[in-house]
């Protein structure tokens, strides 16, 4: 009897324990949708994307450094595994999917379209290549001329071998296609322009002055209106106020025969912000408070004003 007893406490102690529960199973991967920074891009250019997963316990999860990424056209653009970044190489559009796996279980998301746009030519500027960079040259003599581009977006691009070139007045000047290079053939003025052809943007016009040569020129005298005679060895004194113009005077002394020069000569102004003169006809304009000194000096010959004359603008 006492046996009997201790057996059925054994097997009682021995079966008391139950059965242990399966641990809880991992969320599955059920969906992955994508989205870009921005869908439309300039060449060159590059927007982020991002991966999201969704999981069957309602969660999710930034999957971006796990995806992979493809293109329906990898020459418009790509995305690199490990960043999501789009780099747009062409323009076009091209279709982005990516796809990301999570514990054997792949999932791919619906495609996004990203359209990538090349620079459009939206002016162009001539400009002259010369050291006062104006477009003043002497008869029988060159101008290098630039044409230079501006983009959509990106750096300007020097476009003068591209453009086609053309003047108002071809008697004047002419300027070689491919170099931009002016030829000055008699003297007068001719309107330069720069199109580019397959866009069909044109730049303004650059006014091309041609000035006679000055042989036998010995000494300039400048002068403006309602100023006082010349001091030797001091500067003309001109007091003018913002906004004012006023036309100089060159007069060249050819060994005691003196004829008038104005548009023949190079003006400068020492100060531009304050003041400029046009070549064409030696017109100043005041455009600043303060203080610059005008010369004249001859194309062909090493000789400038004997006087200047100082212009004081308030």
């Amino acid at each position: 009897m006492l046996m009997a007893i201790v057996g059925f406490i054994a097997i009682g102690c021995s079966g008391g324990g139950g059965t242990t529960p399966p641990p809880p199973l991992d969320p599955t991967l059920t969906g992955l949708t994508i989205a870009a920074s921005a869908t439309t891009v300039q060449v060159g250019n590059t927007a982020n994307f991002a991966a999201t997963g969704t999981f069957s316990d309602g969660s999710t999860q930034d999957l971006t450094n796990q995806a992979t990424w493809t293109t329906s056209n990898p020459a418009i653009g790509t995305v690199a595994d490990g960043t999501g970044v789009f780099t747009g190489s062409a323009a076009g559009t091209t279709d982005i999917t990516g796809t990301a796996t999570v514990n054997g279980v792949a999932q791919t998301s619906a495609a996004v379209t990203m359209t990538v746009q090349a620079a459009t030519l939206t002016s162009i500027a001539v400009e002259s290549t010369n050291a006062a960079g104006d477009f003043l040259v002497l008869q029988g003599s060159t101008l290098g001329l630039r044409a230079t581009g501006t983009f959509s977006f990106g750096p300007t691009q020097d476009l003068t071998g591209t453009v086609q070139w053309g003047e108002s007045n071809p008697a004047i000047g002419t300027v070689a296609e491919g170099t931009g290079v002016f030829t000055a053939l008699t003297p007068g003025v001719t309107n330069v322009t720069a199109t580019d052809v397959s866009s069909g943007t044109v730049s303004p016009q650059r006014a091309v002055r041609v000035t006679n040569p000055l042989p036998g020129l010995v000494a300039i005298a400048i002068n403006a209106p309602g100023t006082a005679p010349p001091v030797p060895g001091q500067n003309i004194q001109l007091a003018l106020t913002v906004g004012q113009t006023v036309n100089f005077t060159a007069t060249g002394n050819f060994g005691g025969a003196f004829n008038d020069i104005t548009s023949d000569v190079r003006w400068s102004s020492s100060d531009p912000t304050v003041g400029f003169v046009r070549n064409a006809g030696g017109a100043f304009t005041a455009l600043k408070a303060g203080q610059t000194i005008i010369n004249a000096q001859a194309l062909d010959a090493p000789i400038e004003a004997g006087t200047k004359i100082t212009v004081t603008v308030k």
